[in-house]
């Protein structure tokens, strides 16, 4: 294993080299994508609003990217909601209450959940969107650890304790989405079977991307169906993706070009390439060092978010910090 990886982000790039060469020619120069990997927001453990690196953190998890260019962090150990504006301000939206996720809607308005509960959070206050304890039945939700507006304009949640996903209007209507049974099945929506479920990322096209925690998979659902992207058993193994091993599986990001990063409980960040591929693009052990590719260290990063130029932000948990990596052609 190499102390630095040199990766590849976009599945079309290969290695550039540059002039000519011939057999007697020596060999070449060749450029890689390199990743490296720094510091973008947060210092010490604390609470503390203010310039990206003055502002403090306290175990954030998760990270979303408006289309406007706003970062909102799930903070506090999952008490608080913070907000990166583009200008590089750390301010805060909402707090007082133990949040399990959070989701942006096409109008940048806020949704978090709290226990039973779905809020809508404007200018600070939270109204009740929709209360899973309501109900007696299917609809019946408690815990969502991770949750998405579709194009579709509903609201899809990651329901923990039926191992299931939901659909919610923002009216409020709730209804049964996939699965409803813990186990590991693929197949129809109706008889999908999840373990838990920490990150769920849907594309613009309306595709659903699931970190399935306890199965130690990466899933998709497309076309009605679920089905297995990635991972096999317990452990750590880049090559092809079915035959990868993961730690449990936490969260999402997507390139245009079809990467994905993810996450786990290995401090590292990986990804599958568009043809199948997994690697690791950053980390090796835990720690704090910013550097590149492997030589870089993290403490338990979770959430994940890209930007317009497709660098990777990384909710660095344990050293309460945001990291960016940024991709360098050298």
């Amino acid at each position: 294993m190499y102390n630095e990886i040199r990766v590849f982000v976009f599945a079309g790039l290969a290695t550039l080299t540059i002039g000519s060469c011939g057999e007697s020619d020596p060999k070449p120069d060749e450029k890689e994508i390199v990743a490296h990997v720094e510091t973008y927001a947060g210092s010490i453990m604390g609470f503390e609003d203010g310039p990206l690196l003055a502002a403090k953190f306290d175990w954030p998890s998760q990270i979303i990217r408006s289309s406007s260019g706003n970062f909102y962090v799930l903070d506090q150990e999952d008490t608080a909601v913070r907000k990166i504006t583009p200008d590089g301000m750390v301010t805060t939206l909402f707090s007082n209450r133990s949040l399990n996720s959070i989701a942006v809607d096409a109008d940048e308005v806020l949704y978090v959940n709290a226990g039973t509960e779905i809020l809508k959070v404007i200018d600070g206050s939270a109204e009740t969107v929709a209360s899973g304890a309501d109900y007696g039945d299917e609809r019946y939700f408690s815990g969502i650890w991770g949750m998405s507006f579709h194009p579709d304009g509903y609201l899809y949640a990651c329901e923990s304790s039926n191992a299931r996903i939901m659909k919610i209007s923002k009216e409020g209507t709730v209804s049964l989405y996939a699965g409803g049974q813990a186990g590991y099945v693929d197949g129809n929506l109706v008889d999908a079977r999840f373990g838990d479920r920490q990150g769920m990322l849907i594309t613009s096209n309306g595709d659903f991307y699931l970190a399935d925690f306890n199965n130690t998979k990466f899933r998709k659902i497309s076309g009605g169906k679920v089905t297995t992207i990635a991972g096999s058993t317990l452990g750590y193994l880049d090559g092809p993706a079915l035959e990868a091993r993961f730690g449990n599986p936490l969260y999402f990001a997507r390139s245009t070009d079809g990467t994905i990063f993810l996450t786990g409980t290995e401090h590292l960040i990986r990804k599958i390439s568009a043809d199948g591929v997994v690697s690791t693009v950053a980390g090796s052990q835990a720690g704090y060092q910013d550097a590149i590719g492997r030589s870089a260290k993290f403490g338990s990063p979770s959430g994940l978010a890209l930007d317009s130029d497709e660098n990777l932000y990384v909710v660095d948990s344990h050293n309460n910090r945001i990291r960016k990596i940024v991709f360098k052609l050298e």
